[in-house]
């Protein structure tokens, strides 16, 4: 299983792109693919964030109970989870550089 390592930078850069319009619900969402690139769009301007290349012992990650499998054809997740998302991450320890977080 693959585990997702984004930037808190790369959430908001790819939710900036994801439609606020409630007519179109389906533009509301950030397409999350199962190697970890993020795909977004207004229906005017699109952004689409690569996976990050990162070493697993680069940046150790503690188990939580259960993990989720991302579909093959990706997973749609709201403008506001994800949001939620980036603003739930706190600063990195002093020595790290950027802010992480796991998507399982």
């Amino acid at each position: 299983m693959t585990k997702i390592l984004v930037t808190a930078r790369a959430l908001l850069a790819v939710a900036e792109a994801a439609s606020s319009d409630e007519s179109r619900p389906i533009l509301g969402g950030v397409l999350v693919r199962p190697d970890g690139s993020m795909i977004a769009t207004d229906g005017h301007w699109m952004v689409h964030i690569p996976p990050a290349v990162v070493a697993p012992d680069e940046f150790p990650l503690q188990e939580p109970d259960s993990w989720y499998d991302v579909p093959e054809e990706g997973l749609l997740v709201p403008k506001k989870v994800i949001l939620s998302a980036a603003a739930a991450i706190k600063p990195p320890p002093a020595g790290l550089v950027g802010q992480h977080v796991v998507i399982p």
